[in-house]
């Protein structure tokens, strides 16, 4: 039998234990809820504080038309750029087209790839190109290998950049933005003054124009020629590309090609122009090579990935490099830049970012021996410059 005071003091405790259950219940509801939402923020790749928060929030605007700042969100030093400011400013409805933002690459994983800062080369040369070429006559036009992004190029230029002393003279229609350097964007530098392709017109001048070329990471460049070749020929199959150096499967197929040795490119410009190259990454250092260090005269190579990923900056250095001037708003585009049968498949912007901001993607083609051949390959004042 208890006595009333001893009863009292054990409801009491059985209150007190009860109350202290309640809220450690509450408690760790709570601590969940918060594990929750910080699971979501993990999932979907988005930190705190970052631009995409304001994404999700409705923040962004979804005008097409954007205002020179608009491309440019950084929350940390270290981002100068916003994925989902990119998608958001070419019109793409962030939230209807893109079912969970997991999908696209971190502006971090972009920046461990390709570095915090755009790379150009060739920006000393731009004063003796504005010093030797009247301002009425200059004009800009993309060059580059294919798979480059020479289409894109040629969009961005003309939407955006115009040479004020030609319209004031020659008209809105003659802003000096041409489709392709006048030698064909896809020739090698040297070809300049020797060759007039036919698609680029006839131009007696070929050095008024600045040629804007543009570079793209060897490794994504080689898996992207396995799915568009163009003028390019070389022995494989859609089970090994890029094949740098043949695998049994390749010397049983193909009767020139021997185990273990390297596959030779050849590219078919025309019947009277044909280059040979060891290899699809010997193809690139060939190409590049002399872009950067042989020619002599005024040019500016840009890197595709920053084309796609810091558009606006890109532009206005290629356009005031030609005494150019930018418009008052800066125009993206969603769609592929290539247009035409030999274009069909292009990589629409949606899916280049999702491409070529992604690290694993980037070798995910490769077979060891290909990818062993490539690092040691590649042309080592090329990666370092351009980051690659």
């Amino acid at each position: 039998m208890y006595y009333n005071g001893d009863k009292e003091k054990s409801n009491h405790s059985i209150s007190n234990r009860r109350s202290m259950y309640g809220y450690m219940i509450l408690g760790g509801v709570t601590v969940l809820f918060v594990e929750m939402i910080l699971f979501q923020f993990a999932i979907n790749k988005v930190p705190v504080g970052s631009s995409r928060i304001f994404e999700m929030r409705g923040i962004w605007k979804k005008s097409r038309l954007l205002s020179s700042n608009d491309l440019l969100s950084p929350t940390r030093s270290s981002v100068d750029f916003s994925v989902v400011g990119i998608l958001t400013s070419a019109g793409v409805n962030v939230s209807e087209e893109i079912p969970s933002l997991a999908e696209l690459p971190s502006e971090s994983e972009i920046i461990r790839m390709y570095g915090s800062k755009p790379v150009l080369a060739g920006l000393d040369t731009c004063e003796a190109f504005r010093e030797a070429v009247p301002a009425i006559s200059r004009m800009i036009a993309p060059a580059g290998m294919f798979n480059t992004g020479t289409n894109l190029m040629t969009t961005l230029l003309r939407n955006n950049c115009y040479i004020k002393e030609r319209v004031d003279k020659l008209g809105k229609g003659s802003p000096g933005m041409r489709r392709q350097v006048p030698w064909g964007k896809h020739s090698p530098a040297s070809w300049r003054l020797k060759h007039q392709a036919q698609e680029a017109g006839d131009l007696k001048h070929q050095e008024y124009v600045l040629p804007a070329v543009v570079i793209k990471d060897p490794y994504t460049w080689m898996t992207s020629m396995c799915r568009h070749t163009y003028h390019a020929n070389w022995l494989h199959t859609k089970l090994h590309c890029p094949n740098l150096i043949a695998d049994k499967d390749d010397a049983l197929k193909f009767k020139k090609l021997a185990y273990g040795k390297k596959v030779p490119v050849n590219v078919h410009y025309s019947d009277e122009n044909i280059t040979h190259h060891e290899s699809l990454v010997d193809l690139w250092n060939d190409y590049y090579r002399e872009w950067y260090q042989e020619v002599s005269y005024p040019r500016v190579i840009v890197r595709f990935e920053d084309l796609l990923f810091r558009p606006q900056q890109i532009v206005r250095e290629v356009c005031q490099c030609a005494g150019g001037v930018m418009r008052d708003t800066f125009l993206m585009t969603a769609e592929s830049a290539k247009t035409g049968v030999g274009h069909i498949g292009s990589a629409g912007l949606i899916e280049s970012v999702k491409r070529y901001g992604n690290s694993t993607k980037r070798f995910e083609p490769y077979q060891s021996e290909d990818l062993a051949y490539a690092k040691n390959t590649v042309d080592t004042n090329l990666s370092r410059k351009f980051h690659y």
